[in-house]
Formats: C-alpha cells, sequence, structure tokens
C-alpha cells in the first residue's frame, strides 16, 4: 500500500493561555502548558517506539486541529445554588466552578452558555448537592453542529425536575433558536455518570453533523469524536485506504453512528457496490447510523 498524505483541515502550533487554568480553577488540560506542536510530537514519538515491532518503513503526518475553539460538545456540572447556578466542573469539595469562557469549546456553544445559566437560574431549581445528595439540576450536555446547529440536554435529578424544564419547552426553544434538539434526560441515581437511560425529548431528535461527504446524525446518547476537523481527517484517509484495496465488503466494529462505514461506503463521492457493515451495541448509535444511512441512499438494516 503506498503512503496517502493526511492534510490537516486545520493547524496550529501554540498553545493555549487559559485564566481559569492561570488561576487553579481548572487543571483539566493538563498538558496547556506544552506547545501544541510538541505535544503532537510526543505522541507520535511515543507510537513509534511503542509499535517499533511492527511500524511502517513511513509514517504518516498526524491530523492536527486546532488549539483552541475545536471540542463540539461540552459537558458541563451544573454547581452554585438556586438562582445562580454555575456551568463548568466540580472542585474537589464538589463546589461548582464557572467555566463558561473555556477556550477549547466551539464558539457556538461558549455563545450560548450565559443563555442556558439566565435560563436554569429563572427555574428555581436548585443544583444536585453532591454531598447531601439533594437538589436537581446535575448536567447540561451542549453538541455542535459545523453548520452551526445545537443539541442541549439538560440532567436532572427526578421527575420534578423534568416536568418544570418541560413546562418551559416554549421558552427555551425561543431562548436557543440554533437548537434543533433539545431534551431532559433522568438520572436518580447517586453515581459517577454523565447521564441515565431515560431521555424525554422537547425539540427533534437527532442533530444533523453535516461533514465535507457525508451528514451524520447524532441522537441523544450516541457518541461522536468531540474535535470534527480532526474526525473528518480521519474518516478520509481510512476511506482513501479502503478505495485503494477496494474490497467488495468490510465490517466496522463499534461503529457507533457509522463514520468511518458510511465515508467506506461511498467512493470518491459516489456510492460503491461494496457491501458494509457496521457494528454496534448502542440503540442510539445504530438509530443514528441508519438516518443517515436511509438519507445517502443505501439500504439500511439492522441485525
Amino acid at each position: 500500500m503506498t503512503s496517502l498524505p493526511l492534510t490537516p483541515t486545520s493547524a496550529a502550533h501554540g498553545h493555549l493561555d487559559c485564566h481559569y487554568f492561570n488561576a487553579g480553577l481548572c487543571r483539566s488540560c493538563t498538558f496547556i502548558e506544552t506547545p501544541h506542536r510538541d505535544q503532537v510530537a510526543d505522541k507520535e514519538a511515543w507510537c513509534v517506539e511503542v509499535l517499533a515491532g511492527h511500524s511502517p518503513d513511513a509514517w504518516l503526518p498526524a491530523a492536527v486541529g486546532l488549539d483552541r475553539d475545536f471540542r463540539n460538545r461540552a459537558k458541563l456540572a451544573v454547581g452554585g445554588s438556586a438562582g445562580s447556578v454555575t456551568l463548568g466542573i466540580l472542585d474537589q469539595d464538589f463546589h461548582g466552578v464557572d467555566l463558561r469562557e473555556c477556550g477549547i469549546q466551539a464558539p457556538q456553544i461558549r455563545a450560548v452558555i450565559p443563555t442556558i445559566a439566565h435560563f436554569l437560574n429563572g427555574t428555581g431549581l436548585a443544583p444536585y448537592d453532591v454531598k447531601a445528595r439533594r437538589g436537581e439540576l446535575k448536567f447540561v450536555h451542549i453538541t455542535a453542529a459545523p453548520s452551526g446547529d445545537l443539541m442541549t440536554r439538560f440532567v436532572v435529578r427526578s421527575q420534578h425536575g423534568l416536568d418544570v424544564l418541560r413546562s418551559r419547552g416554549q421558552e427555551l426553544r425561543a431562548l436557543l433558536p440554533t437548537a434543533t434538539v433539545i431534551s431532559v434526560n433522568l438520572l436518580p441515581e447517586h453515581k459517577a455518570v454523565l447521564e441515565g437511560s431515560r431521555e424525554e425529548m422537547l425539540l427533534g431528535d437527532s442533530l444533523r453533523m453535516n461533514l465535507d461527504r457525508v451528514d451524520l446524525h447524532l441522537r441523544p446518547q450516541s457518541f461522536f469524536q468531540t474535535n470534527t476537523d480532526v474526525a473528518i481527517g480521519l474518516y478520509n484517509q481510512v476511506a482513501a485506504w479502503v478505495d485503494e484495496i477496494a474490497p467488495s465488503s468490510l465490517w466496522d466494529l463499534y461503529c457507533g453512528v457509522g463514520g468511518f462505514a458510511l465515508y467506506c461506503a461511498k467512493e470518491s463521492g459516489q456510492q460503491t457496490s461494496r457491501r458494509v457493515t457496521g457494528v454496534e451495541l448502542s440503540e442510539q448509535a445504530i438509530e443514528s447510523a441508519k438516518i443517515s444511512a436511509v438519507e445517502l441512499g443505501f439500504d439500511s438494516q439492522s441485525g
């Protein structure tokens, strides 16, 4: 197989200057003080070392994204108090730390966080107190598509929280005109997870991720790579390898919402005759992949 160049859709070689990190309020980005190019070089060197006995003759350059504004999904813990919520993380004492200006989030996500905080303050619902095990508001998840459309999900503890948010659904839709999906997730258990199994839709059912060759649909609770530009680069690279080999069939194991499978089912933008089978356990991811496949004109079958 010949080497195929992977051209990054965007690249940056500096590092993010974050006032939250500098003030010691958030240390989530562990390597933020290391220049981006050095982080990539270190990871490439590690891969070469680990795979020394199995490495190819030549390594393709890594897919490199921006060092800020790249994350298409925010998972915000709700802290503070009723009428004065924080949206960000909880510190080691489970106090809310507001990170609404976090620089790694996509700009369209940052733009709506103050609106969402204002809305939650108006509901009168209390943030969930981890130590006391009481309160309602646990998390807000926001996912941004390249088009600017948003999927916004609220995670609450009980039916009461769900009922309050449902009753204000019209207000919420007016406040978030770019949201094509709004839902409430119910997580009654006291455990370290980000969502429960029950989801009630207030608007729409799936977010359209309009990529370069295909549109992928994301339903609530389905997973997508958090860096859209790098995901597109990886999808295209794998599809190019598959086109070169030109197999009559292939399997995409743990296919998620079908990104690699659907890219590989289209050759140079055209449908191929090869049979592509995606294997996945997540019901939401399977439904997402089926919607995308049908829109692209493929015969979608579940099994």
